[in-house]
């Protein structure tokens, strides 16, 4: 157990246990997150799921939402403790036009970090930010 240190004594036969607060505000260094080897992962999944996907914006949306659930699936199966994720999906048609996605969030920059992964294919441009 990190971070809990266990103290016992003896007063007058009777046997008392002290737990120390083990909460802590950042991970550890080696579970800091590894962009490379998310974005990796990510673009992997992608692949995988969108080979013979063709654009519909009538079903990108809820294709949108299922791509998130499992790219969040995918972070969480990585072990990165005392991490929130957040995953932004953005599918569009590809059609020559041009996009520009953004998101804004309150930075610990020894902390936080961001990975993004982007699919494109004849039919579609998928932007992922997590």
């Amino acid at each position: 157990m990190d971070g809990i240190h266990i103290q016992t004594h003896s007063d007058m036969g009777i046997q008392e246990e002290f737990y120390q607060n083990s909460y802590r505000m950042k991970p550890n260094d080696n579970e800091k997150f590894n962009k490379l080897e998310v974005e990796q992962k990510i673009e992997e999944l992608l692949k995988s799921e969108l080979e013979s996907y063709e654009y519909d914006a009538n079903t990108s949306i809820n294709r949108s939402k299922e791509i998130s659930a499992k790219v969040l699936d995918s972070l969480k199966k990585m072990n990165y403790p005392r991490y929130k994720f957040v995953v932004q999906t953005t599918i569009t048609s590809s059609s020559g036009q041009g996009i520009r996605v953004a998101s804004r969030f309150l930075w610990d920059p020894s902390t936080d970090n961001y990975a993004t992964a982007v699919y494109k294919s004849v039919s579609i441009f998928i932007s992922l930010f997590y």
